[in-house]
C-alpha cells in the first residue's frame, strides 16, 4: 500500500513475498516514483473581430480560487490554426478561470470543476489596444497615432491591428467604436506561478 502523504519523488522500497521459496529470495528492494495526477485544460478561445492569424497570439489563462482575482497559476498559452488551446494542472478542485489576450478584454469563467480533463471555452472582445481591460479613449488615441501604418512603420503598434489584417484602418476603428466602454470581467491580477505552453 501506497502512504497518501507520500512525498513527490523516488522510493526505495522493500518488497516481501508470501510464502517461502528455497530457489527465490522472498524479499528485494526497487524503486517507486511517486508522481502528481495532472488534469488537462484546453478548449477554444474566440477572437471576436479578428481575422488574422490565431496561431501568432499567446493567451495568458489563469486559474484562481473562486470569486478571487488573484492567480493560482498562470499559463501562457499559444492558440493552434483553430483558435484550441491546451495545459495541464495538478491542481483539483472548483476554480475561477480567466482569459486576456493582448488587445481583448479579460474573459472569466466562473466555478469550473476541475477534477478531470475539462473543456472551458472564452469568448474575448477586441478593442483594448492598451491592454488595460478597458476599451476607452486612451485605445482610441493609440490607433490614432498608428492609422494608416503597417509592419515596418515608424508608427506600426501591432496591438492597434485589431483585425489582424497587416494594417490600421477604418475597420480596426470600427471595431473599438462598436464595443467602445466595454469593461473586461476584472481589473486586478497577480500570481505565483507562470509557465508557457507551445502550439497545441
Amino acid at each position: 500500500t501506497i502512504p497518501a502523504g507520500a512525498a513527490l519523488g523516488n522510493h526505495t522500497i522493500e518488497v516481501s513475498f508470501a510464502g517461502a521459496d528455497t530457489l527465490n529470495a522472498s524479499s528485494g528492494t526497487g524503486t517507486l516514483t511517486v508522481a502528481a495526477s495532472t488534469r488537462t485544460i484546453s478548449g477554444i478561445v474566440d477572437l471576436q473581430d479578428f481575422s488574422g492569424d490565431p496561431t501568432s497570439v499567446s493567451v495568458t489563462i489563469e486559474l484562481r480560487d473562486p470569486g478571487s482575482t488573484s492567480a493560482l497559476e498562470t499559463h501562457i498559452v499559444n492558440l493552434n490554426s483553430a483558435s484550441k488551446y491546451a495545459f495541464s494542472t495538478t491542481r483539483s478542485g472548483t476554480f475561477d478561470l480567466a482569459a486576456k489576450a493582448s488587445h481583448w478584454l479579460r474573459h472569466t469563467r466562473a466555478g469550473v470543476a476541475v477534477t478531470r480533463d475539462v473543456t472551458v471555452d472564452f469568448s474575448l472582445v477586441n478593442g483594448d489596444a492598451d491592454g488595460d481591460n478597458e476599451v476607452t479613449l486612451f485605445d482610441f488615441g493609440l490607433l490614432v497615432a498608428a492609422f494608416g501604418s503597417m509592419p515596418g512603420d515608424s508608427n506600426w503598434n501591432a496591438d492597434t491591428d485589431l483585425d489582424g489584417d497587416g494594417e490600421v484602418t477604418l475597420f480596426d476603428f470600427g471595431i473599438l467604436v462598436r464595443n467602445f466602454g466595454a469593461v473586461g470581467d476584472d481589473r486586478a491580477s497577480g500570481g505565483c506561478l507562470v509557465s508557457r505552453h507551445p502550439l497545441y
